[in-house]
């Protein structure tokens, strides 16, 4: 008699967590893009606030230089698929793509004056 509570001690333990596993599997899915969407927000932001501080730091003579400085940082940092930091109009404007989303952002040239 020993012998079959341990087949059905054994039996009833692996559908148990054949079961637990199957409900958890949609939480680590939820876990796994949430820990993704964070990383992307992070990235983004310091892409963002890096670029204003690297317009900001600047008193204009040496802008290009260290925009290529930060570019090259950048790319090799994030891995990302395209950065260009350029002159439009009455700004300065960086734009980077990664796995084919792109964002771009802006800073007023007034404000390096």
């Amino acid at each position: 008699m020993r012998l079959y509570e341990i087949i059905c001690a054994v039996a009833m333990f692996s559908v148990i967590s054949a079961g637990a596993l199957a409900s958890m599997k949609p939480g680590l899915e939820l876990y796994d893009r949430t820990v993704e969407l964070e990383r992307k927000v992070e990235r983004d932001s310091f892409l963002a606030k890096g670029f204003i501080n690297v317009c900001k730091d600047n008193d204009g003579k040496q802008l290009k230089e260290k925009m290529s400085e930060w570019r090259e940082m950048c790319l090799s940092m994030w891995s990302l698929d395209y950065l260009e930091c350029e002159e439009k109009g009455d700004s300065y404007c960086q734009t980077w793509k990664k796995d084919g989303f792109a964002m771009r952002v802006e800073y007023p040239m007034e404000r390096l004056k």
